[in-house]
């Protein structure tokens, strides 16, 4: 059975590296990576209410990291949700990061391969986080506690403390606040990525069992029954369902933001390749596409920059046709119009 996880583990990242050596790294790697990371998906909200809620929960995950571990010791490194919690701590602390002001002003300035690689390191963080915290807090709730022989007894000290609270149920509503403010989204593609990481996680279970002997975290994580096979056929679909329900979640966010955005009185450019001033209220932020370098290279050489913030009735990655999606996206007759910063205009006016 270790075999065939480890099977699974490969074709699941393959497929995702394949897919993005084949159809480029736009999605991720581009020069508004930042802005896109710290950037809400309107622009009526102020992107500091980004950087506050980030700085918030990093600090918070990060105490509750250190008070687990002081608690549990090392045995807690055993536990998927402790991993999850470990990468959700870094999504929130990088998102920070990047929501700065020096960082936001000086990606938009002169975008580096760090802030390029930063940006897209807590875009594929957000794109295994959300599906996964929503599995686990299935996984605890609806399996675990029903199956635990002890659960009348320990009930508070297991399932209703802090801890768990916040690990297996928090952690999901957080993720949604996140989410709904920011303007990322969950690709259809990343879905071996989030595969790829729960198949780490069973090989290292099984691995774990067969060292040292000990018998698995999880009981469905038993890899020496015979029931094994259907029960990780199972699991594998229960991950699809909960990265379907990410990604539905995705497109909805953006259709509603597009609804939003429409019923500003600023109206979008007809002629495609344009880019208009920053609207007076509501609008959509922009995203990346396929062929950001050569969109970037029009922009620019029509002599307007790109370090303002984005304030775009445009396309979202929902609705690109390569991303497997089938739409779901904003119009694409749109096109992602930035606000012009002049020449002699000083950085501050920015708002970064």
């Amino acid at each position: 059975m270790l075999v065939v996880i480890a099977a699974v583990l490969a074709l699941s990242l393959l497929h995702f590296l394949h897919f993005h050596a084949r159809r480029g790294w736009g999605r991720f790697v581009h020069p508004s990576a930042v802005q896109r990371a710290t950037d809400p998906v309107l622009t009526a909200f102020d992107p500091s209410l980004l950087l506050w809620l980030r700085a918030s929960v990093a600090a918070y995950c990060a105490g509750l990291l250190v008070w687990s571990v002081a608690v549990n010791g090392p045995d807690c490194l055993r536990f998927f949700t402790f991993w999850n919690f470990i990468l959700l701590t870094l999504f929130f602390a990088l998102g920070a990061v990047l929501s700065t002001p020096r960082c936001r002003r000086a990606a938009a300035l002169s975008p580096s391969r760090t802030h390029e690689a930063a940006a897209a390191v807590h875009a594929l963080l957000l794109e295994i986080e959300l599906p996964v915290a929503l599995l686990i807090g299935l996984m605890v709730w609806f399996v675990l506690l029903p199956a635990d022989p002890d659960a009348p007894a320990d009930l508070d000290e297991k399932y209703f403390n802090l801890g768990s609270l916040t690990m297996h149920a928090a952690n999901s509503v957080l993720l949604a606040i996140e989410f709904g403010l920011d303007g990322l989204t969950v690709h259809a593609s990343s879905f071996g990525l989030v595969l790829a990481w729960c198949c780490t996680f069973a090989l290292f279970t099984g691995l774990d069992s067969a060292v040292t002997g000990s018998p698995p975290i999880y009981f469905f994580l038993d890899l020496t029954q015979s029931t094994s096979p259907p029960i990780g056929a199972a699991l594998v679909a229960a991950v699809g369902a909960c990265f379907a329900a990410a990604r539905a979640a995705s497109v909805l966010k953006w259709r509603l933001a597009a609804r939003l955005a429409a019923r500003s009185t600023w109206k979008p450019p007809t002629a495609a390749g344009l880019w208009a001033p920053e609207p007076p209220t509501c609008a959509l932020q922009s995203s990346p596409n396929e062929s950001w370098s050569s969109f970037t290279l029009d922009v620019e050489a029509a002599g307007f920059n790109r370090s303002h913030r984005p304030s775009l009735l445009g396309a979202a990655p929902d609705g690109n046709p390569d991303d497997g999606s089938g739409g779901g996206g904003a119009p694409d007759d749109f096109t992602t119009p930035y606000a012009r910063l002049g020449a002699d205009e000083p950085t501050a006016s920015t708002r970064r």
